[in-house]
Formats: C-alpha cells, structure tokens, sequence
C-alpha cells in the first residue's frame, strides 16, 4: 500500500469470478461480454477483444496462472498462448474430495504427483492435498525457464486460496493446533486464508524482480469479488420505518446491496520510468477500467476502437494530472447459487447432485451451465445502478419496486409509481437508468418501469 495507487472505491460488476475476468480482460460489463454466470457455455459469449488478444498482437507473451478451475473456464481462446492451471472439466468437482487418499496425501505437491495425480497437483480445489507452493513452484519455472528472453510479458495469475474451505494441506501446521482452525469464525479464517495468498504475491514478485522483469513492469493487484460474512456487514436501514431492514445474503454474488461483496481491492504500481505516485485515489473505480489503463499507461490507448469498452482509462488520474474523473454510473449484477453454496457450508458432494440439474458436461470433459436454464435464471437476477453515493435496485424477490439507498447512510426506501412524485431529479434519474440498462434483458420485466415521469 505504501507502493501503490490505492482506489479506494473499486467495484466489481458482478461478483463471480468469470464474469468478473471477462470484465477485467475485456472492459465490458457482464451485460455486454455475455457472461452472465460462472461456466457459460462459450457460444453464449459475446466477441470483445481481451487485453491479452491485444498484447499478444503487438508480440507480447501472454500468460494465464490460476490454482483452480471448477468456476472459470478461461483458456487459450482469451488471447493466452500459455495456461498454468490444472486440467480443467468436470472431474475437478470430484477428484479433490477422492484423492484425499495417503498416497495422493504423500505424492501431490511433487512432480511425480502431478503425473499421477493431475487433478490436484497444485490444485486449490482439492483443500485436503493442496500446497500453496506447489503453484508457487509452478509460476517460477515459467518466469525462469519458459520465457524468451528479450520478449515483453502480460502475466495473469488468480490466486484462489481464499475461498471456502479457507484451509489447506499445510495450513494446521502454521497453527499450533488443529482444534485452533476448527473453532475460528468463517470471516477469521477467510483472513487468515488472505494473508497467506499475500505471501504468494510477494513470492510471485521477487521471482519477476530476479528474473529482471520488473524493470519498467506495470502490476496490478485487485480482487475479483468480496465476501459476505454478514457479520462483517450492517443491514440497511429503511428511512421511513424504524423496524425495516434489509438483509444481503452472505457469500459473493449473492445480492447488489452488499458492499463486501462488490468492493474490491484495486492498487496500480509502475516501475521504472511508469512509475507513478503512490498513495490512495478517491476517483471511484470498476474492475473494466484495468483494460483501457494498462493500454494507455503502455502507450498503446490508439488500439482500443471508440466505445469498445464500458470502462475508462484510470491514468490521468494516477499521474496525478486530474483528481477525478467526471461523475459515472457503475451497473452491478448478481450470480446464480446452487442452495448447497447459500448454507455457508458448502459440501463438494452435495454440490455435485444440486449442480447436475443445472449443468451440463461437454465432449472436450468441460462443465457448463446448460443453456436451456440460462434464461429461467435470469429472472431471479438483482439488478443495480450506483452513483456517488447512490444505489438504486431492482431486486425479484421484493417485487415490482426500486430500492433507492445511500451508500454511506445505510439507508433505503422502497420506490413504487406513486412515489415517483416524492423523488429529486437524481433518484429519478437513478430509477430511470435501472430500467433503460436492462430493458430488454431477458428476465427483467419490472413492471415499475412502465410508470411514467412527471
């Protein structure tokens, strides 16, 4: 932090990984790239030039890191000429339960083990047998042995350490105790889960510096998504009755009014003669701005055509040339959750039985969401518009109403047509911008939407 430009209102789009990336590769929200849900099948995805398609144009070599693979199937057809990742398909979501076996406990980490045993060597998704310097090792022989030398690089890597279980291989013998992990709240362990993904950054950073590819380097550090402990989250509060509340769910994805969820972590850093000012920025930021300010910080802004992305380039205010950007609305969206996911105690079997109704495995071994269902879960989608310190939503299960809250209050009012009347120019606007985004968004039919303004 004391390194970096820091945003501090970063949000993402929708709070799932895939969606997430594909906004973050392609600077367009989920609404645009197609990607409405983790696992889309890909025929269901819109054509939007990824920042490694870019790079890659202008004789980068791109690459794609991730320890896991059950959420997110991003591969070569993103623009990356090289995957570090475990196999990716449908066996993942069973083989990490099924080899928590003493050999596959013994072997896993080395590299007969990743032979053996290729879906959970360095495989996040099987916690029993995963060591987070398995996937360390896996990055350092990339950057020191697979580069060619001379050539610029855009390296992507997803660390997914902290996500449920929160535990892994090596993780009780980092604790004096096992009963000490086993009593720790969900919101502790998930932190402690972060702090040992901090020590894979800086591992991953001290490998780029001793290979000399830091030199005039840009890095980016973000989040895809937050989590939801609730514990960690007060409930809004509405205006009007002192008793009314509304509650988000826990988890990711899981509903619009949820700051954990969709604050993320957003810090830049340039080296070398990129190098910028370190310190926290207040312009308000979204994971689709990283495309277009990692192409004008490398001077290459001419290759983004005029409205290809929804987000905008973030330099001018890391040079410190402006303070803020003119004023803009961020539009954010909810995921799908199987109800194992929503117990906050998710169960790989379990899962696996709830999901074969929804998904579908493909010839190539993948698991997608099966098309026939994309549609019907659409309609339970929430759906939101946040501006300075407004939010205005559309959530299914309220009804045909809007719900306009102050970020900063915790506050909120039900809007229905005959209180259009009682709202400023802004909350309409607000209102106004919900309904025009996602008019013709199959699923959104908030009937609020045909009153009229006066």
């Amino acid at each position: 932090r004391t390194e970096a430009a820091v945003f501090r209102d970063a949000l993402t789009p929708l709070a799932r990984t895939f969606p997430a990336w594909l906004s973050i590769l392609t600077g367009v929200e989920p609404l645009g790239h197609g990607a409405r849900f983790n696992l889309m099948a890909p025929e269901l995805l819109r054509g939007t030039e990824t920042l490694a398609t870019i790079l890659a144009g202008y004789g980068y070599q791109t690459a794609y890191a991730t320890d896991e693979t059950r959420f997110a199937n991003i591969d070569r057809r993103f623009g990356f000429q090289r995957v570090i990742a475990p196999p990716m398909g449908a066996a993942d979501f069973l083989l990490g339960e099924m080899n928590d076996l003493p050999i596959s406990n013994l072997l896993s980490s080395t590299r007969l083990g990743a032979i053996l045993f290729p879906h959970t060597h360095g495989n996040r998704a099987a916690a029993v047998t995963y060591r987070p310097d398995a996937f360390d090792a896996a990055l350092r022989q990339y950057v020191t042995r697979e580069l060619s030398p001379g050539r610029p690089l855009f390296l992507a890597v997803h660390f997914e350490l902290a996500h449920w279980p929160y535990e892994w291989k090596d993780s009780a013998g980092e604790s004096e105790h096992r009963s000490e992990l086993s009593s720790q709240s969900p919101l502790a362990a998930y932190r402690r889960a972060l702090s040992r993904v901090d020590r894979q950054v800086q591992e991953l950073l001290l490998v780029l510096r001793e290979a000399g590819r830091l030199d005039r380097a840009v890095v980016i550090a973000f989040s895809d998504h937050g989590e939801s402990f609730l514990e960690d989250e007060p409930s809004w509060r509405d205006s009007r009755r002192a008793q009314a509340v509304l509650q988000p769910a826990a988890g990711h994805g899981t509903h619009v009014m949820s700051r954990a969820q969709h604050q993320v972590l957003l810090g830049m850093r340039g080296f070398g003669d990129r190098a910028v000012q370190a310190g926290p920025r207040e312009q308000e930021a979204s994971l689709c701005d990283i495309k277009p300010t990692v192409l004008e910080w490398l001077e290459l802004a001419e290759s983004v055509t005029p409205g290809e992305t929804e987000g905008r380039s973030l330099f001018p205010v890391l040079r410190e040339e402006t303070k803020s950007l003119p004023p803009r609305s961020r539009f954010l969206e909810t995921g799908f959750s199987l109800p194992g996911i929503l117990s906050g105690k998710p169960d790989a079997g379990e899962l696996f039985k709830q999901g074969a109704r929804y998904y579908r495995v493909r010839a190539d071994g993948r698991l997608v969401l099966r098309e026939e269902w994309v549609e019907r879960l659409l309609t339970l989608k929430q759906r939101a518009v946040v501006r300075g310190e407004w939010l205005a939503a559309d959530i299914p299960e309220i009804g045909s109403v809007v719900v306009l809250a102050r970020r900063k209050h915790g506050t909120f009012r039900i809007i229905e047509c005959e209180l259009f009347d009682d709202l400023d120019e802004e909350g309409r606007a607000l209102v106004q911008q919900v309904c025009e985004r996602f008019d013709g968004d199959p699923g959104f039919s908030n009937d609020l939407c045909g009153c009229r303004f006066s």
